[in-house]
């Protein structure tokens, strides 16, 4: 199941050359996704290796 994380944004900051004023204007410049799958990391093979008990996480 995947699910939504919040995007990776920038702000562009432009000014007017005749007034000297500046505007701001927040933007995302990566997006970002965050799946079930990330909660779990792979149990390193050495890990594994002194206990036979260990099972490795799911889509490792």
């Amino acid at each position: 199941m995947e699910s939504d994380g919040e995007d990776a944004k920038k702000m562009v900051i432009t000014r007017n050359a005749a007034t000297g004023w500046k505007t701001y204007k927040v933007e995302v410049f990566q997006p970002r996704s965050f799946n079930e799958r990330n909660y779990l990391v792979p149990i390193p093979q050495s890990e594994t290796r002194y206990n036979v008990k260990f099972e490795q996480n799911p889509d490792y």
